[in-house]
């Protein structure tokens, strides 16, 4: 989906998701009305719910650790970690793509692991006749 018009009810879920997780900024809620729009409402949901689990249990410090991620930062982390869990996934890599100009280290994420299937692919092919021959030779005693 390279589209990047928001139709007016996916916004109006973005707008209040994006309030209620403190984001103000015009970038964030960008990033958020697309991910309602590409992955669905429920999934924006549950990740909602779990991002105020989180802040619940504590909230999640930054990589280097000075702080504690914002909301909106948390609710960002868990999106990336379920999308990337599932890139191995065929009908999540569809939405891995469509989201790479919200998240553009995605689509790296995504090219990185075709190629890494494609080269495991290439290795069991090779090792399938290997396999066949030893399994087809007389045992030596």
């Amino acid at each position: 989906m390279s589209d990047n018009s928001i139709d007016a009810a996916t916004q109006v879920i973005a707008d209040q998701i994006a309030t209620m997780l403190g984001e103000t900024e015009e970038h964030p809620r960008f990033q958020i009305a697309r991910i309602v729009q590409v992955c669905g409402v429920a999934f924006a949901e549950k990740m909602v719910r779990r991002t105020f689990e989180t802040e619940e249990n504590g909230g999640l410090m930054v990589v280097d650790g000075s702080r504690r991620r914002t909301v909106g930062g948390v609710f960002f982390y868990h999106v990336k970690g379920y999308l990337r869990s599932r890139r191995r996934k065929k009908k999540w890599r569809l939405r891995i793509v469509e989201m790479a100009d919200v998240f553009p280290d995605l689509a790296t994420l995504v090219e990185e692991e075709q190629k890494k299937f494609e080269e495991r692919q290439a290795r069991r092919a090779q090792e399938q006749p290997a396999q066949n021959e030893s399994s087809s030779a007389p045992a030596e005693q």
